[in-house]
């Protein structure tokens, strides 16, 4: 099972030009998926990690 990567670009949060890159970096077969992804709550004041 591939890895997938959701990172939010609305709230600007994260900075894509340099996320995006490393990401690739630890996994350059996982897809990333660039989009809201609603955790805007609970990732503001740190970087979050949910697994399933």
């Amino acid at each position: 099972m591939a890895n997938e990567f959701r990172v939010c670009d609305d709230c600007q949060a994260v900075n894509l030009k340099t996320l995006v890159p490393k990401l690739k970096g630890i996994d350059p077969e996982a897809k990333i998926d660039v989009a809201c992804q609603s955790y805007c709550g609970p990732g503001r004041k740190k970087s979050i990690y949910f697994c399933q």
